[in-house]
């Protein structure tokens, strides 16, 4: 995989997941919830960069990806159990990751030849 394709893929887990925490009213109307959503906006905006296509971009882009799976982790064990701080806790270091990554990109340009 390279950095575009973890991306796509962090993506696809956040949407599905923010999708289920909107209906189970788990986490209803906390601002996380938006600031998660506007972060896979961010990814879409930047998912066909082609700085994401080389290895220092496939770097980058992995704890994005890596980030999306501890949410979905998370998210597991709050329907389990209610407790939602680790859920909390993990969608903040989503956001966070997504943040990095956007601004580190913005910083890069990539000359294919």
């Amino acid at each position: 995989m390279n950095g575009k394709d973890y991306v796509i893929e962090a993506i696809k887990m956040a949407e599905r997941l923010v999708s289920e925490i909107k209906k189970s009213k788990l986490l209803d109307g906390d601002p996380l919830l938006e600031e998660t959503t506007n972060a896979c906006g961010v990814l879409g905006n930047v998912k066909n960069k082609a700085t994401l296509r080389t290895k220092a971009g496939t770097n980058m882009a992995f704890p994005v990806y890596d980030a999306a799976q501890k949410l979905e982790e998370a998210w597991e064990e709050a329907q389990e159990s209610e407790d939602t701080d680790e859920l909390k806790e993990q969608m903040e270091e989503f956001v966070s990751s997504v943040q990095t990554l956007g601004a580190t990109l913005k910083e890069r340009t990539v000359i294919m030849t």
